[in-house]
């Protein structure tokens, strides 16, 4: 599973301003934020392949729905609901799992990551189905929206040392946030589950131990969830030799899950009282990788 970088998401780059419409003389100016996981730090030749892929595979359609819902929203807390009914995601998950969150404490939602964008905004929309004010753990290149940024903590992946600095203090504001009542949301694989073979079934990438800190520094209950499925076969293939590839694929791996069932498994309230109770602080990452992949029953 090694050699593919993270990203969490996809990237909200390169914003722009474009006249709406025009109100008596007045002009209605609505910001465009363009979607593309090239960056500006790109060599020229692998920007060129993301966004022509990106192209190619339905990227300004999905472009256009997203800036229509940004620039529609009236209340931020309602954003996630607004961009899963645009997709037209329909999330089988039982709503009674919800109900046993608690509210009145350190809570922290971990998962698996298949898709990228998807379980991303579904795991920010179950979120604010409990909590108006919530923190996400996202790739740095993503917190580019004024709106979304309201609901993320930045992670660089990079290897100088502004990278450095960033994650030290996403990591201290991740503590304090949750220390503060606002939950965390966070993937601790970072990346999209990629399969170790063209034809075998994708698998989590090796997950991360700042979870763990989080949990302790909190003394936190976690809400273990599970996302069933994966991305496509044409993903799991490139994902074999094309980094570029792989990022290019995956604005259509949004696309082709509009309009799908998503099914959903919401575990039990773990707290860090059971946690402690049942493993050693070095084994907990384990124990909870275990708690959200037992949740797949089929």
């Amino acid at each position: 599973m090694s050699g593919h970088t993270s990203r969490l998401s996809l990237n909200f780059l390169r914003k722009k301003t474009q006249p709406d419409s025009l109100l008596d003389g007045d002009v209605t100016v609505e910001k465009f934020t363009k979607l593309t996981y090239s960056t500006p730090e790109d060599p020229w030749i692998s920007s060129f392949l993301i966004q022509l892929v990106e192209f190619l595979t339905g990227r300004f359609p999905l472009e256009r729905k997203f800036n229509q819902v940004l620039n529609s929203n009236k209340t931020p807390s309602l954003i996630w609901q607004e961009l899963v009914e645009a997709c037209g995601l329909k999330l089988n998950y039982d709503p009674k799992q919800l109900a046993k969150i608690p509210v009145n404490e350190p809570v922290i939602f971990i998962a698996n990551h298949p898709f990228g964008v998807v379980d991303g905004m579904v795991m920010a929309f179950l979120a604010a189905q409990k909590f108006p004010k919530f923190k996400l753990l996202v790739n740095g290149v993503l917190c580019t929206d004024e709106l979304l940024n309201n609901f993320f903590l930045p992670i660089d992946f990079g290897s100088n040392k502004k990278a450095l600095q960033t994650n030290i203090q996403t990591r201290t504001l991740a503590i304090e946030k949750i220390k503060s009542g606002e939950p965390i949301v966070i993937f601790p694989a970072g990346g999209v589950a990629t399969a170790p073979s063209c034809w075998k079934k994708a698998e989590d990438l090796e997950w991360k131990r700042f979870v763990v800190k989080l949990i302790h520094k909190a003394e936190a209950t976690v809400i273990p969830i599970y996302f069933h499925g994966q991305n496509s076969r044409l993903f799991q293939m490139v994902s074999q030799f094309s980094q570029d590839l792989r990022l290019a694929l995956l604005l259509f791996e949004v696309r082709n899950k509009m309009h799908k069932t998503l099914k959903i498994e919401i575990g039990n309230p773990i707290t860090f009282k059971e946690m402690n109770s049942q493993t050693k602080k070095n084994d907990l990452l384990n124990f909870l990788y275990h708690q959200v992949f037992s949740l797949n029953k089929t």
